[in-house]
């Protein structure tokens, strides 16, 4: 993906995934950044 000339890239990904990644690696994000997370 770094060396792609797009400067935005949509990522697609399975609901349960996304759920479980962001409640794992979210925790340790700026505290506005982990509340937006939260909403998921």
């Amino acid at each position: 993906l770094w060396t792609r000339e797009e400067k935005e890239i949509a990522i697609v990904t399975h609901c349960g995934f996304l759920y479980h990644t962001l409640n794992t690696y979210g925790k340790g994000c700026h505290p506005t950044v982990a509340e937006e997370l939260g909403k998921v």
